[in-house]
């Protein structure tokens, strides 16, 4: 029998070594009994795969989102399910083999449609469907326009970057994924949650499709406003004011209603004035600096 903990640690990358973020979802064992009896009719193989994933048991666990649901089936059935998630949902939109569905479609059709062009895909290109879902991050890699913002920008651009630009990339990767990870201690995490689609986690690196990736971006709980939150990397100062503002122009045009308030904020390691300047004209967008503590304790 299932145990919680067997499922937290499926949901960790240090143990499943493939997906990121599905541990931000562990409210899904919150009630393991109900949680077990949802699994067992999403692997139930005598059910077509579309009903099993709309079935009202399954849907109605907390947090259980298309990411986590086609995981399991995958690794239940490693040769006939592949993953439908936003990485691989942007390589088939990339690529142009992302299915159009009418309004209404549910998302176990979705997926059963889905799971066809992966399928295809698999045996076109000659990979499984586990490798195939980490070739998806190359197909992201390739396609991204925004690669002076990105940190595959500083990881591509070879022995010319300093080692000290490469550590600070490094150091604020770790703490978009720190923030992430810790959204709930933060000072935002009683106002403002990670956005979710689907019952997934969306809101680490939002791509926008267009303009880039948003590195979070966060709704309130209680009103209608939205949050957009940029880390201030190796560009200039007017390039993260640029950003910052640019996605926030985005979700105010693509995600939030007529009326919803969309807000920013920059998360930068030191004190910059030039940034500061900037936004004592825009009132929208605040400016936070992050301190880092490390220090060797003898024992």
């Amino acid at each position: 029998m299932i145990e919680g903990h067997e499922v937290l640690d499926f949901l960790n990358f240090r143990n499943n070594r493939h997906w990121t973020g599905l541990h931000r979802m562990a409210r899904i064992v919150d009630d393991i009994e109900m949680f077990r009896s949802a699994l067992e009719r999403l692997l139930n193989e005598d059910t077509p795969v579309a009903e099993r994933i709309d079935d009202p048991k399954v849907q109605r666990i907390n947090g259980l989102g298309k990411a986590i649901l086609t995981a399991m089936l995958h690794v239940a059935y490693p040769e006939q399910y592949g993953v439908w998630n936003r990485t691989s949902e942007d390589g088939l939109v990339r690529l142009g083999l992302f299915p159009n569905f009418p309004r209404g479609t549910s998302m176990g059709e979705k997926y059963a449609e889905i799971n066809e062009v992966l399928l295809r895909l698999s045996r076109d290109v000659g990979a499984d469907l586990w490798s195939l879902d980490a070739l998806f991050w190359g197909v992201q890699d390739m396609t991204e326009n925004d690669l002076g913002d990105s940190e595959d920008a500083v990881r591509d651009s070879g022995p010319g970057v300093s080692g000290q630009a490469g550590h600070r990339f490094g150091l604020e990767k770790h703490l978009q994924n720190f923030m992430a990870d810790n959204w709930e201690s933060l000072e935002f995490g009683p106002d403002w949650f990670l956005y979710e689609e689907d019952k997934e986690i969306v809101g680490v690196e939002f791509d926008t499709r267009e303009i880039g990736r948003i590195d979070l971006l966060a709704r309130h709980r209680t009103e209608d406003r939205w949050l957009v939150i940029e880390l201030k990397r190796a560009q200039s100062s007017d390039q993260t004011v640029g950003q910052v503002l640019r996605y926030m122009g985005w979700v105010k045009g693509n995600l939030a209603a007529k009326n919803a308030q969309v807000e920013g904020l920059i998360v930068a390691r030191d004190h910059d004035s030039a940034i500061a300047y900037a936004l004592k004209y825009t009132t929208d967008v605040g400016l936070r600096r992050y301190r880092v503590n490390f220090e060797l304790v003898e024992e």
